[in-house]
Order: C-alpha cells, then structure tokens, then sequence
C-alpha cells in the first residue's frame, strides 16, 4: 500500500496547480477569447464606418457635378443652342458659355452639349466637337 500512499511534495504539486495554475489558464483562455471577439466587433465596425463615410463622400461629390449640370443646362446660350443645334450664332454663345462653365472649376476639363444620337455638338474645348460619346449610356 505504501505506492497509494500521498507524499508531501505530490500535495503540494496538487495544491499548487488547484491553487494557481488552473485559474490563471482559465483566466487566460476567457480573455483571450473576449478580446479576440471585442477586436473583431471594433474591427468591422470601423470598416463599416469607413465604407459608409466614403459613400457618403462619393454620393456628395456626385450631387456637386449634378447641380452644375443641371445650371449649365438652364443657361440662356445653352437653351437657345440646344432648341436649334445648326444655328452657328447660338453655337458660337454656347461655345462661349460652356468655357465659362468649364473655367468653374479645374476638375473639368471640358463642358459640352451633346445630341440625342451621342455626338458633341459644342463644347468648351473645339476639338472635342464631332466625337461621339454614344457608349457613356
């Protein structure tokens, strides 16, 4: 019976992993856990709040060009072109008008009418005029 017997030190070993052992590795698996799923909800989170902030951004830039636009359109020189697209006196003031829209702002390179069958018919800049534009629908 003495191979059954408990020594000292095998208590101590027993108490001490009880004790000390056990609830650190338990502790640290319960952390490990909580912060991995805590960085996962910040990290998808903060990719939602980026994706939305930038459509957010595109969406306003994208509003910007449609007002201008929309006031190039409403233009007199515009309107009075684009009621008679072979009058060369109304082509000439919207030639006029449209570089005036263009000079606006430096994103734009060139402003231009074009015709229902998607060819530019005036524009800001002469040697866009003719080119056909069709394959933007």
């Amino acid at each position: 019976m003495a191979f059954l017997r408990i020594r000292f030190w095998q208590k101590v070993l027993g108490a001490l992993l009880c004790v000390g052992i056990v609830p650190v590795a338990l502790v640290s698996m319960v952390s490990i856990q909580t912060t991995r799923q805590d960085l996962t909800s910040l990290g998808v989170t903060n990719i939602l709040q980026r994706s939305t902030s930038t459509a957010g951004a595109i969406d306003a830039y994208l509003q910007s060009r449609l007002g201008d636009i929309v006031l190039v359109g409403k233009l007199p020189d515009i309107v009075r072109f684009g009621q008679n697209l072979k009058d060369p006196a109304a082509k000439a003031a919207a030639r006029v008008a449209l570089s005036a829209a263009a000079a606006r702002s430096p994103e734009y390179e060139s402003v231009a009418v074009v015709d229902p069958d998607g060819n530019i018919t005036a524009a800001s800049i002469l040697t866009d005029e003719g080119t056909s534009v069709k394959f933007r629908e």
